[in-house]
């Protein structure tokens, strides 16, 4: 079946030369897709027929204009019987290139304009800090394994469809393992790398490089709602005061742990703190962190408390050595220290790297009262009260404070037999 394609030329009397000549323009509907361009004919108003889309006349002049206009179209048509003989649909953007600078089809392939999205984001370091890069790195990885579990090299962008993207999204849950943990990729964990497929399509439709990405096309992401375990003030002081038997790395560990729990610094961002971050103001007469964040550029000014202020003059001498304020470690492999912290301290809830944060806004802020949320989504350095939302969660002590002050006096109550934890 043929693609359905359309040619319309025009006049564009508002862009009129000085000699009274308008410039003809075409338009080309491919598949509902449109667009307009500029064929560098001109043609006299006067007689120009805007229904056939020609000059009248018989001067040669008139049929040199009329030959080119239908040049034009018989290179559209053209295009689309060659493509469809080759099995493939004409597309509005191959449509556009071939007339604007004679180009064919474009033939490059999904990795490559990957890769030089890649490779522009790596040019704007304020924007896209090092982690950014190396999450879209890791992506085009996954993607390139995907290809290979189908028998494929390459994958040519403007042939990359809904279908690819299901498969790629099957791979990740179902095809690839982990190398380091040994098991399957979580729903939430996939989602993050079809979005970052969706933000270097997205860009290639701008760019023109592409007419649609599959995503416009009914492709939805799956979320899954996640439960997160957030530590108690109590389980926090259990980790900090265990001896963890005088191990140094497990130490050095606890130590980015608990300076998350008390800042709720991102990872990321608390991995690249420097000596230059921390300042110390005088009229406040306490230490700051003057940081901008790496997932979304905004500025992020946090006081620091006297148990994240213990833990920076710990490491004073590691932060002259190095530049740094906390030892560097991976996500993994402090992830698997916590493992080994929670059995040393009999903590039976699943802690990891962002456990942390979570307790920030949870346990933290909220143990003497309530405190706005907009003053924890400040301090978290969110963008959006709905983010906060999801980590700041009313903890039981303060239920129990909004329950007192509901009663109006501390209330009598018989305990029973069954208690909660």
């Amino acid at each position: 079946m043929l693609t359905a394609c359309s040619i319309k030329f025009y006049l564009r009397p508002d862009r009129k030369k000085k000699d009274g000549a308008d410039p003809v323009w075409v338009r080309i509907i491919v598949n509902r897709r449109k667009t307009e361009l500029f064929t560098y004919h001109f043609a006299d108003p006067k007689k120009w027929d805007a229904q056939s889309g020609k000059q009248k006349g018989s001067t040669r002049q008139d049929n040199y204009l009329n030959y080119k206009l239908a040049s034009i179209e018989t290179k559209v048509y053209e295009l689309r019987d060659s493509m469809e003989k080759k099995g493939k649909r004409l597309s509005i953007v191959d449509v556009r290139s071939m007339l604007k600078d004679g180009s064919k089809p474009n033939d490059m392939t999904f990795l490559e304009f990957f890769k030089k999205h890649i490779n522009k984001i790596k040019l704007n370091p304020n924007e896209y800090g090092p982690t950014v890069v190396v999450q879209y790195e890791t992506t085009m990885s996954h993607f390139t394994g995907y290809l290979s579990s189908i028998g494929q090299r390459q994958l040519l962008l403007r042939e990359l469809n809904i279908n690819n993207l299901v498969g790629f999204e099957e791979y990740l849950l179902t095809e690839y393992v982990n190398p380091t943990l040994q098991r399957k990729m979580q729903r939430n964990t996939a989602n993050k790398y079809l979005s970052r497929i969706r933000t270097v399509l997205n860009h290639a439709v701008r760019s023109g490089a592409i007419d649609r990405s599959p995503f416009q096309m009914g492709f939805k992401l799956k979320s899954t709602k996640v439960h997160s375990d957030i530590l108690t003030i109590e389980e926090i002081e259990t980790i900090a005061n265990h001896s963890l038997g005088n191990n140094p790395s497990l130490e050095r560990a606890r130590s980015l742990f608990l300076f998350e729990c008390f800042t709720g610094i991102r990872w990321g961002d608390l991995q690249s703190l420097r000596a230059e971050d921390v300042k110390f103001d005088n009229k406040s007469n306490r230490y700051w962190v003057l940081i901008r964040q790496e997932k979304t550029g905004e500025i992020l000014e946090i006081p620091l408390i006297s148990k994240a202020v213990e833990i920076y003059h710990k490491y004073q001498a590691y932060r002259e050595a190095t530049g740094f304020i906390l030892p560097r470690l991976s996500n993994q492999k402090v992830n698997s220290y916590l493992r080994t912290i929670c059995e040393l301290t009999n903590i039976t809830k699943k802690v990891t790297s962002h456990t942390g944060r979570r307790s920030f806004a949870t346990t933290i802020l909220q143990q003497e009262g309530e405190i706005d949320i907009a003053i924890i989504s400040k301090l978290l350095g969110h963008t959006s009260l709905k983010s906060t939302i999801l980590y700041a969660r009313p903890s039981r002590k303060l239920l129990a404070n909004v329950a007192e002050k509901v009663d109006g006096k501390q209330p009598k109550v018989i305990k029973p037999d069954i208690c909660l934890n």
